[in-house]
């Protein structure tokens, strides 16, 4: 990140990141307290609280060599296979959003290509600033 900050001379970089590339944005703020060089983060699909591939139950297909490997002993279930570890106990410690936090929510399935075919994705329940939702007018952002 300081090299692209020295590279393009911003004051500070925007992060969009998935899966285990926000857990790793997050250490690197963490780690470098370095919150005032990012001005946002779009975190997609963390593992924040950990993965649920790492059960010993001999039904998780996940095990299997080909399908990543995820044994409890393996160094990906060490960091990764519940909230306690070690990595997510200190990356959580002083909560997961510092700064100003926005949720997207779309309103819409219609505006989502795919979601208006996909029952199983429709909201099972309403938000409660759901009421600022009308047909039509694209995603909300509340304010945490």
């Amino acid at each position: 990140m300081h090299a692209v900050l020295e590279y393009t001379g911003a004051p500070r970089v925007d992060i969009v990141a998935h899966s285990l590339g926000v857990t790793a944005a997050r250490e690197w703020m963490l780690q470098d307290k370095a919150y005032g060089l990012v001005r946002s983060l779009v975190a997609i699909d963390g593992p924040n609280h950990g993965i649920i591939d790492c059960s010993p139950s001999p039904d998780n297909y996940f095990q299997l060599p080909a399908d990543g490997g995820f044994v409890p002993n393996s160094a990906i279930c060490e960091e990764y296979g519940s909230e306690s570890t070690q990595l997510l106990t200190v990356l959580n410690a002083a909560g997961e959003t510092p700064g100003p936090t926005h949720y997207p929510l779309s309103c819409d399935p219609k505006r989502v290509p795919g979601l208006a075919r996909e029952r199983r994705f429709r909201l099972a329940f309403r938000p409660r600033w759901a009421a600022d939702c009308r047909a039509g007018a694209g995603p909300v952002w509340q304010s945490a």
